[in-house]
């Protein structure tokens, strides 16, 4: 069973390998640049719970109940190119409708940031754990 499990790994593994290779989004990319130092602007972030006012938005298709994010003016400040305006239209009327523009975060575009901090904090931590031996080493003597 476990080598079934492997082979159909390794098959899947291939494949994957194959269709990336073959991806022409990929081959369309003019230049690649590495996301640094995003540990201090996420730590910026302020998570959020919120619900929206569904009265005075009766109109518009919006959640209910507790919604989780982050202030899209705060973000915009921190990481402007994850912001997107949408323009929806909402009935008004007979025959009639309201449109309405709303930033939103595309929060599926914070995950290369989010890497790279816990990169960054994995580096800080390796530095203390150094650290920590050496005092240890130096305090046994």
């Amino acid at each position: 069973m476990k080598i079934l499990s492997f082979i159909a790994f390794i098959l899947f593994f291939i494949a994957d390998t194959a269709n990336a290779q073959n991806n022409p989004a990929k081959t369309s990319i003019i230049k690649q640049t590495p996301i640094t130092n995003s540990l201090a602007p996420i730590l910026k972030l302020q998570p959020l719970s919120f619900e929206f006012n569904k009265q005075k938005n009766n109109q518009q298709d919006l959640p209910t109940g507790i919604q989780y994010g982050f202030s899209t003016d705060e973000v915009k400040a921190l990481f402007p190119g994850i912001i997107i305006s949408e323009n929806k239209l909402h009935p008004s009327g007979k025959n009639q409708f309201v449109s309405t523009q709303a930033d939103k975060v595309e929060i599926e575009k914070l995950i290369p940031f989010l890497v790279n901090a816990i990169q960054q904090q994995q580096e800080q931590i390796e530095e203390l754990k150094k650290e920590m031996q050496l005092l240890k080493e130096a305090s046994a003597k």
